[in-house]
C-alpha cells in the first residue's frame, strides 16, 4: 500500500528531486482520508478471506468483498467510491440476512 501511495507515510513527493532529505507533510485529509479507506479495505479483505463478517458469507459475497476491499485499498477517487460502495452493500446484505437467519431459528 506504502508504494501505491506515499501519503500513509506522510509523505508528499510530488515535484521533489529523489535526493530530497525533507518531505512536506500532505494535507491532512489526505491522510485521513487514506487511512481510513486502507484500514477498512484491509478489514473488508480479511473477512472475505476468513469467509466470515457478522456471520458465515456465502462463496460469491467473499469474492464481491475482496473485489471491494482491493479497490479500496488502491488509492484513487473512483476506486474509494465503488470499493466504498461493494463493501457497504455486501456489509449490509449479509448483516441483514444473518438477523433473518437467527430470527427464524429462534422461532
Amino acid at each position: 500500500m506504502f508504494i501505491y501511495n506515499p501519503t500513509m507515510l506522510m509523505i508528499d513527493p510530488t515535484g521533489l528531486a529523489v535526493t530530497a532529505k525533507e518531505f512536506p507533510l500532505p494535507p491532512v485529509m489526505d491522510i485521513i482520508v487514506v487511512v481510513i479507506t486502507s484500514v477498512t479495505g484491509v478489514i473488508a479483505l480479511s473477512s472475505a478471506l476468513e469467509g466470515f463478517f457478522k456471520g458465515v458469507m456465502s462463496p460469491i459475497a467473499r469474492v464481491i468483498l475482496a473485489v471491494g476491499a482491493l479497490l479500496l485499498i488502491y488509492p484513487e477517487l473512483m476506486t474509494d467510491l465503488a470499493g466504498g460502495i461493494i463493501v457497504l452493500v455486501v456489509a449490509a446484505w449479509n448483516i441483514k440476512s444473518n438477523k433473518t437467519a437467527v430470527a427464524s431459528a429462534s422461532i
